[in-house]
């Protein structure tokens, strides 16, 4: 499975295809349950919305942090780092 980086810079969004992933909301020291561990923590964390051109009822928004890993409409999607200005995510197919 090859993946590619992408930095996306805070109230942007990114567009691979029929795939759109924006970013916004991001927080240096904000607090949330780790997915994996279920676990409380606090770091960095940031708004994302994910859709799919043409099929709005397939849209999502969620809060990420470093990190975590979820599949979306058939890809692997890595949140590898959450700065002050952008978030940098790695995109598989799956």
């Amino acid at each position: 499975m090859d993946a590619n980086t992408y930095h996306i810079v805070t109230n942007t969004a990114l567009h691979l295809g029929d795939l759109s992933i924006g970013v916004a909301g991001l927080r240096q020291n904000q607090a949330y349950v780790d997915a994996m561990t279920k676990q409380p923590s606090t770091g960095p964390t940031a708004g994302l919305w994910l859709g799919i051109k043409h099929k709005p009822d397939l849209a999502r928004s969620l809060t990420v942090y470093r990190g975590l890993n979820l599949k979306y409409q058939g890809r692997m999607l890595e949140i590898v780092d959450i700065t002050d200005k952008e978030v940098v995510i790695e995109v598989a197919s799956g």
